[in-house]
């Protein structure tokens, strides 16, 4: 069987633009995780319109075709931040972790509100179906440096993160097969 390609486009503005993770939901739309250092479009009312000087993590959301932008949503602050995994559960609803270097990431019921680290910490966002409002936003990390690289959702709409960290105090919770670092 030969590939097809079913389509191809630009994607980013005048910074710096990068997609790191890509979901579909059951309806087929197309959802990218990424950083973006360009602003959002106005006319698709955003959850955060900025004006970028830094990279901020952001999720666009797609129809099937990909010939229309459905959302553009920045979920970041003045730090240099990235979404690095993206899913989405079974209500439309994008789930991004990354890393951020910001201690005024936005936050929303978050599990962890303190910006611990000495350069990145991990974070895990998850927006309204329609990208217009965060569900819960929160740090997840210690004092080193620490990135989520992973994502994903089960059934009945639990999210499992998988990343990196070099903090000797990340969060631990019930018992854990390695109580600590190797560092």
């Amino acid at each position: 069987i030969d590939p097809v390609l079913e389509f191809s486009t630009f994607l980013g503005g005048p910074g710096a633009d990068g997609a790191y993770g890509l979901a579909l939901d059951s309806s087929g739309n197309i959802y990218l995780g990424m950083a973006t250092q360009s602003p959002a479009t106005p006319s698709l009312n955003p959850f955060q319109q900025t004006n970028t000087v830094s990279l901020q993590p952001a999720v666009l959301k797609f129809a099937p075709d990909g010939k229309q932008l459905l959302y553009f949503s920045v979920i970041g602050s003045r730090g240099w931040d990235a979404a690095y995994a993206l899913a989405v559960d079974s209500s439309g609803s994008p789930i991004i972790t990354g890393e951020t270097e910001s201690n005024i990431f936005p936050l929303k019921n978050a599990i962890d509100s303190d910006f611990k680290a000495r350069v990145w910490t991990a974070f895990a966002t998850k927006l309204s179906p329609d990208g217009r409002s965060l569900v819960y936003s929160t740090y997840l990390g210690g004092t080193g440096v620490d990135t989520g690289y992973a994502v994903a959702v089960d059934t009945q709409g639990n999210a499992y993160f998988v990343g990196w960290t070099e903090s000797r105090d990340f969060p631990i919770k019930n018992t854990a097969v390695q109580n600590r670092t190797g560092l």
